[in-house]
């Protein structure tokens, strides 16, 4: 029989951040978060993306075993923009067990009814930034700092309990050695007949943060605001969000463009070293990573494309071959050869049809599952 058993207290949390260090831990593909963040999501003086969000974090027991996690979370904001009733399921692991899976997502679902909730659906995050979808294809990949990984009887049981798919995302390995030249020709093009200003080329990096941030964020919000179940980025959350940049980016391989007439940040791109693996080597402790992390950040061997946007109406201009070309040219110098694009929706052409200039290769699936309640 399983038990399900909110995590409330401090050691409820722990159990909850942890358990995916167990059940992964003959895994050579999965990357953990830091566990720091996962024993605080619940806490929106911690977290700030919680700010306004109704979260539960339930654990399972089988036979006195801990034998599954799983939070609900009920994002108003995203609710009332797409006008649903609709319960996120997150931090979703369970050891296979389709008892144990089935008694997780009950609870959620459960939970999701008190507040008057009609669908679940997930793996979905609080907002964007956080690790959404679930692999679908690709179990031999290591997972990237940005995404899940889990075992391949996830998504089996899940359509076994009902669930069907909703929102499906494709991820890439690039060969960047292979970009059609006409991309930097294209970008002096666009910079000279624009006036566009690569930042990064400007100032420093902190520089760059401290005074464009809201404007990085506006940009942001713009190119994004139309996918799959986006919540905006705003207040307090942006500053977890700059956190995160501040903890991985090197600024060779970060692009921020400003069109210096009307003040606006045109277009973006952000791409960080692989730090996968050495998250793993250290359980996802955050004190015990730093200093491999800051090595691996300053010198990278692999890559992870992040991010990579344009406001709507810089779209015809051809901005993003100035990002482009920006990250390509540091990537060359340094003769990194071991580059991979963290989920693009597959409903997003505008994204996908950046990669017909340069050789790719898909490597993995992943999507988000969805029942009524």
């Amino acid at each position: 029989m399983v038990k399900i058993k909110e995590a409330v207290t401090a050691r409820d949390m722990k159990a909850f951040a942890e358990y995916p260090l167990k059940l992964y831990k003959n895994s050579d593909f999965y990357v953990p978060c830091f566990t720091s963040d996962e024993r605080n999501i619940k806490n929106p003086r911690k977290n700030y993306a919680a700010e306004g969000c109704e979260v539960k974090c339930f654990l399972a027991y089988k036979n006195d075993e801990l034998a599954g996690r799983i939070a609900g979370i009920i994002v108003e904001e995203s609710n009332r923009k797409f006008g649903e009733k609709k319960i996120r399921f997150s931090r979703f692991d369970f050891n296979g067990d389709e008892d144990v899976a089935e008694a997780l997502l009950n609870a959620v679902a459960d939970f999701g009814r008190e507040y008057g909730m009609t669908t679940i659906h997930g793996p979905w995050g609080f907002n964007d930034t956080d690790r959404e979808g679930m692999l679908t294809e690709g179990f031999d990949r290591a997972a990237t700092y940005a995404t899940n990984y889990n075992y391949e009887y996830y998504p089996k049981t899940l359509e076994k309990l009902g669930y069907k798919k909703e929102s499906e995302w494709v991820e890439f390995e690039i060969y960047p050695e292979t970009l059609d030249s006409g991309i930097y020709k294209a970008a002096e093009f666009v910079q000279r007949r624009y006036g566009f200003v690569e930042l990064n080329d400007k100032y420093p990096i902190k520089r760059v943060i401290r005074e464009y941030a809201d404007a990085f964020f506006d940009c942001y919000n713009e190119s994004y605001k139309d996918l799959d179940c986006y919540v905006e980025l705003k207040g307090n959350v942006k500053k977890n969000v700059l956190t995160q940049f501040a903890t991985v980016i090197n600024q060779d391989y970060f692009s921020c463009v400003l069109d210096p007439k009307t003040g606006k940040i045109a277009a973006f791109g952000v791409v960080i070293p692989a730090i996968g693996k050495i998250i793993k080597k250290h359980n996802g402790r955050l004190v015990a990573s730093a200093l491999p992390l800051l090595r691996a950040i300053k010198k990278p061997e692999a890559l992870e494309l992040t991010l990579i946007g344009v406001a709507p109406e810089y779209r015809n201009t051809g901005v993003n071959a100035m990002v482009v070309t920006r990250i390509h040219r540091s990537i060359m110098k340094n003769g990194i050869t071991d580059v991979v694009c963290n989920p693009m929706l597959t409903t997003n052409a505008g994204i996908l049809s950046q990669w017909k200039h340069v050789k790719h290769k898909e490597i993995k699936l992943r999507a988000t599952f969805e029942k009524d309640i």
